[in-house]
């Protein structure tokens, strides 16, 4: 029985949307001009975590599907985190059966050094982690210490800047939502992480820095494609069940991607009854992306990335970027060379599906 890949579950959550106002403002921190900023990330699908170790050294973060999420960005030098932190305790104690995660992300300026010890002193029994060089605040427009967010379980965020004091009340009401459901809900607990692949496929190869960076993608349940305006045709789970799915992060202004259309639209027929082709277009540009569909004779699915926010999560650094899925919905190969696209996606047919 095939699964229906962890891709394409998370494009019909990457754009979920919850009312303004479903919590009171009065149970938040910030000026109207950041919570007018806070308030926009609401109903969306955050980037993923950049997070690291006390000794720096960059990690995963934990699997967070289907949870209830309390994201606590918090410092040891910040007097109103260290009175949040037995709040956060006890929501986890109390909770963790029923799906609740806190997460502890510390200022990856200054403090780290006292983590162990006011984790120590204070019994803190859920994850804590260093914002890896503060890419995780700049991404959740952190303006003030402690930032706390929550994200209900789809993965989408539904609070951001809540006052400590009021945390239980949105954890509670979203541990009340039901799990998810099997259409665009269904999360791929049972699935095996991916086995390796040749590093001639990859186009960081022996760059240990970049395949490092690559690695903390999560392969089994990757990022949200957070895509809008498609043209040839809308993806839906049905188009991707049992399928190889390549990525092709491209732009409008982008001469080697336009080099590659023909190439692709060639891939795409040749190996229509086991590949899909979705060419993931980059903000700046789009709105010429249609204009080119039609003058290049673009055959496969195309959709704008607006705001960069997919390809950011993806964290492309090149266009054109190919990032492909195996038939069992796993991110296999990040980043695959350009000339090696036809030779990845003979690597993955010989697999067992």
């Amino acid at each position: 029985m095939h699964r229906v890949p962890a891709l394409i579950l998370v494009i019909l959550f990457s754009t979920a949307a919850h009312a303004d106002g479903e919590f009171p403002e009065s149970w938040f921190w910030g000026d109207e001009k950041v919570r007018s900023v806070h308030q926009a990330m609401v109903g969306k699908t955050p980037k993923a975590f950049m997070l690291a170790d006390l000794n720096g050294k960059p990690v995963r973060s934990p699997d967070t599907r289907g949870k209830v999420v309390v994201v606590d960005f918090w410092g040891t030098w910040c007097g109103p985190c260290l009175k949040a932190i037995p709040e956060m305790v006890e929501l986890q104690t109390e909770y963790r059966d029923r799906g609740l995660l806190v997460l502890g992300i510390h200022d990856s300026r200054r403090g780290t050094d006292r983590m162990a010890k006011v984790a120590k002193d204070n019994k803190i029994n859920y994850p804590l982690f260093v914002d890896d060089k503060g890419q995780s605040a700049r991404d959740w427009n952190v303006r003030f210490w402690p930032t706390i967010a929550v994200l209900d379980r789809t993965g989408a965020i539904r609070a951001v800047g809540l006052q400590p004091s009021h945390v239980r009340k949105v954890v509670e009401s979203l541990l009340e939502e039901k799990a998810p459901s099997n259409i665009g809900g269904q999360r791929t607990e049972n699935v095996s992480p991916p086995p390796p692949v040749p590093d001639e496929l990859l186009e960081s190869g022996k760059n240990v820095a970049r395949s490092k960076r690559l690695a903390q993608i999560d392969a089994v349940n990757p990022p949200a494609l957070d895509v809008s305006n498609w043209i040839n045709g809308e993806m839906r789970p049905e188009d991707l069940e049992g399928k190889i799915v390549i990525l092709d992060f491209w732009a409008t202004w982008c001469g080697p991607c336009i080099a590659s259309i023909p190439k692709n639209n060639a891939l795409a027929r040749k190996y229509a009854d086991d590949v899909v082709m979705i060419g993931v277009c980059h903000d700046r540009g789009a709105e010429r992306m249609a204009e080119m569909v039609r003058s290049k004779k673009i055959e496969y699915p195309v959709c704008h990335d607006v705001d960069n926010t997919t390809i950011e999560a993806y964290m492309v650094n090149g266009y054109p970027d190919y990032y492909i899925f195996d038939r069992k919905g796993r991110l296999r190969i990040p980043d695959c060379r350009n000339s090696k696209v036809e030779a990845a996606i003979q690597f993955l047919l010989k697999e067992e599906n």
